[in-house]
């Protein structure tokens, strides 16, 4: 049992456990898939006029894109739970909510660097800088927010409504007026004639979804873990 904010015991339902083999391989894979998410772009062919600093725009938009995904699937489980009432579904959303935080300060400060390497722009003001500061700050409030209230509903509530926000700013700095003026080029992969760097940033992307992916095994089984030994306080 868990005391609610009343001070009157609530049930804690129980979940799905992770361990064994599959916590050990989720903890040593995400970060060998990441390393070889970067080893990859590497790897990758260099853009004539930008050079190999082109290698980190790679990374980073499949980075990107990857922890987009994600997020998405986050506030898919958030919704499934939110009809079903699955304990698991919430706690595996809960997790990916989490995750977002250290997952998206490590994409806007490498964007950052890649802005200042290859178009010498280090703005603040500009779009894709704005949204994803943004974002960064809606998702660290959302999860100040579920640690606050600590019920299901509300994590899967707002791991739904940042996500949305999310996909908002992206339509906005696509198809909105944030796609005017910027200096970042609109999908320098998918316009790229290059036929080999489209393979390559394919499997970037592969490798870092599955990377993220396991990264919410040991965030899950934590926050799990964390939520039992509060539910069985010892004597």
């Amino acid at each position: 049992m868990v005391p609610s904010k009343q001070g009157a015991p609530r049930a804690l339902p129980k979940s799905f456990q992770f361990k064994g083999v599959p916590m050990g391989f989720a903890a040593a894979g995400f970060p060998a898939l990441l390393v070889a998410s970067m080893l990859l772009a590497a790897l990758a062919p260099a853009d004539v006029s930008l050079g190999n600093w082109v290698k980190l725009v790679y990374w980073h938009g499949m980075y990107t894109w990857a922890c987009i995904i994600l997020f998405t699937v986050g506030a898919l489980l958030a919704g499934w739970y939110l009809v079903s009432r699955r304990q698991t579904l919430a706690d595996l959303a809960k997790a990916i909510l989490f995750l977002a935080v250290p997952l998206w300060i490590v994409d806007v400060a490498v964007g950052a660097l890649a802005a200042k390497l290859i178009w010498n722009s280090y703005n603040l003001t500009e779009a894709r800088m704005v949204i994803s500061l943004i974002y960064m700050m809606i998702v660290a409030v959302a999860v100040i927010a579920a640690l606050w209230f600590d019920r299901p509903v509300v994590t899967s509530s707002l791991s739904i409504v940042s996500t949305v926000v999310l996909w908002a700013g992206l339509w906005w700095i696509t198809y909105g007026a944030g796609a005017r003026g910027s200096v970042h080029p609109a999908s320098p992969i998918a316009n790229s004639d290059s036929l080999a760097i489209k393979v390559f940033a394919a499997l970037i992307l592969l490798t870092a979804l599955a990377a993220v992916l396991l990264a919410v095994v040991p965030v899950y089984e934590w926050l799990r873990k964390n939520s039992t030994e509060v539910a069985t306080p010892a004597e």
